[in-house]
């Protein structure tokens, strides 16, 4: 039987997808197990670290928790979201939005932020709709590092910008959001993991608990 070429190309196109997932599979088992591994490190000085809940849906990934962390923290959560490498078609995608693996954190503090605050790209939509939806207390807001907004209100004295600069100076391009509420989870953090392993995780956690504590005073 002779095959045309229409089909020669469904062939060829199915052979890439097919060697792609497979590739794209075993990289992300790989990363998994070196993620999980520098997560890992890195909380067990908060204290204790157990396995989360599966993550749902498709996501390829992993989840920890640290149940009765040390202080200024009081419970810690991370999750770490892997690129769609098994896609080739839909990781493409992913990359051209500016996509990558990503550290994903709830904090739960022992003393209530005085503040809240915002970090985000001036692009990130659910910033925009937080500023907007202020009502009578309007946000402050100042350029960041690498072009992110800090925007801040409430809060006796002045947030604690010099913090939140020194973490956003040595982690540039890492930090897609962070939000700082009065409650629990306290602190939400969305960060590009390729740029925060730049670091060991044990430098990382111990900034990032120096950042916290100057957010929970």
């Amino acid at each position: 039987m002779e095959l045309d070429l229409g089909q020669w190309i469904v062939i060829g196109v199915s052979a890439v997808l097919i060697l792609g997932y497979i590739a794209g599979y075993y990289t992300n088992r790989q990363k998994a197990e070196q993620i999980a591994s520098w997560l890992q490190q890195g909380l067990r000085q908060y204290g204790h670290v157990s396995p989360g809940e599966p993550l749902r849906g498709m996501a390829t990934g992993g989840q920890m928790v640290v149940q009765k962390a040390k202080e200024p923290f009081r419970r810690v959560e991370a999750a770490f979201l892997l690129e769609p490498r098994e896609n080739p078609l839909f990781w493409l995608f992913h990359r051209l939005q500016g996509r990558r693996d990503e550290l994903v954190m709830w904090l739960s503090l022992r003393t209530r932020p005085a503040w809240e605050i915002e970090v985000a790209s001036p692009a990130d939509r659910g910033f925009t709709r937080k500023l907007s939806g202020a009502g009578d207390t309007p946000f402050k807001e100042d350029e960041g590092p690498g072009g992110v907004r800090i925007a801040w209100r409430n809060g006796e004295e002045e947030a604690p910008l010099e913090a939140i600069r020194s973490f956003l100076t040595r982690y540039p391009r890492a930090v897609v959001r962070l939000s700082v509420r009065g409650k629990a989870p306290h602190i939400f953090l969305r960060a590009r993991l390729p740029f925060l392993r730049t670091s060991s995780a044990e430098a990382f956690f111990s900034r990032l608990e120096k950042l916290v504590s100057a957010l929970s005073r």
